[in-house]
């Protein structure tokens, strides 16, 4: 998933550049590519594109705290939480943004033809499409732009009836994942225990960095606790302390920490 995010990063990094290539008299003179220029010049297409990328990138984050070769077993919980505040915040506004896009560009965005290099010859499965598409929608310069431009904004605002969902009653609750944030965060929910395992919960609240200790500080759940003690009886006392030279021991070491 990180090389998908990270080829929508480069991508709105380059959205000037491209915009400008497919407004040159050049490009349009070889009328090639007129599905993908006409896709690239829709702000509501990179609406959707910079929505995903806002929402996944504290995932990104401990994706590179995974792949660094420097110690970060302190930050993972406090990354973790703030990657579930930020996906509950941000991944209703991908399915809002899906929804303002016309059905003809999700049509364009989701065609996995592979564009040959070189010679450029339209397959024939995206001259049909583009035949089908420039009826509804010509690209160009003038008001018929503009108005489909209306047309897709306008259509948050009337139904949002997308594929039979129903924008309006987006929920954080959606447990059969029928909306793209609720299949997000089932699959988050799922790998979340084995983030939050004891080693980065007892790291979590010896982290040296100021603000992680203040949100430790704030923020110090039952959990954490038990995790300590977990992580002391396993690390620090020996297999043959047993009875209540084990129980005065760990009270010990659990005071000290």
């Amino acid at each position: 998933m990180a090389g998908e995010i990270i080829a929508c990063l480069r991508l709105i990094r380059l959205k000037p550049t491209l915009q400008a290539v497919i407004t040159l008299a050049e490009f349009l003179t070889l009328k090639q590519h007129r599905d993908l220029a006409m896709v690239l010049s829709k702000e509501t297409v990179w609406d959707y594109l910079f929505a995903i990328a806002r929402a996944f990138y504290p995932l990104m984050r401990i994706v590179h705290l995974a792949d660094c070769q420097a110690p970060g077993m302190d930050k993972l919980k406090y990354y973790v939480l703030q990657a579930d505040r930020v996906l509950k915040e941000q991944l209703p506004k991908i399915d809002i943004a899906y929804a303002a896009l016309a059905s003809n560009y999700k049509a364009i965005m989701t065609d996995n033809t592979i564009y040959e290099i070189g010679d450029v010859v339209m397959p024939q499965k995206k001259l049909a499409k583009l035949e089908e598409i420039e009826t509804k929608d010509e690209f160009s310069d003038g008001d018929d732009e503009d108005e489909q431009d209306d047309n897709d904004h306008s259509s948050i605002g009337k139904e949002l009836e997308i594929d039979g969902l129903n924008l309006d009653g987006i929920s954080l609750d959606d447990d059969k994942g029928v909306t793209f944030a609720g299949c997000i965060l089932a699959l988050r929910k799922q790998r979340q225990s084995k983030m939050l395992h004891d080693y980065s919960r007892v790291g979590y609240l010896l982290s040296p960095h100021p603000v992680i200790m203040k949100h430790a500080r704030d923020n110090l759940a039952l959990e954490d606790k038990e995790a300590v003690k977990r992580l002391i009886t396993k690390l620090f006392i020996p297999t043959s302390v047993v009875g209540d030279a084990q129980i005065t021991l760990q009270a010990r070491l659990i005071h000290q920490f």
